[in-house]
């Protein structure tokens, strides 16, 4: 079964999202989330909660499927 694709769009830009927001409006888990932070995604600050800003994890979403294409 292939993996499921996420769709980048879905992030508003202007908004920070916690890991857990960042998966429920992305479908998918909040480990996979956590994953791509430590696979580069930048974070507002190191605290708790991890805060994303929604344009970067919308870029660092897109430039990861640019880089899975062929």
């Amino acid at each position: 079964m292939p993996a499921r694709r996420i769709n980048p769009r879905l992030i508003k830009l202007h908004r920070p999202y916690s890991v857990e927001e960042a998966a429920r409006a992305l479908g998918a888990h909040k480990n996979s989330v956590r994953g791509w932070i430590k696979d580069g995604l930048p974070t507002v600050d190191h605290s708790r909660p991890m805060l994303i800003l929604g344009h970067e994890l919308r870029a660092y979403l897109e430039g990861k499927r640019k880089s899975a294409k062929r």
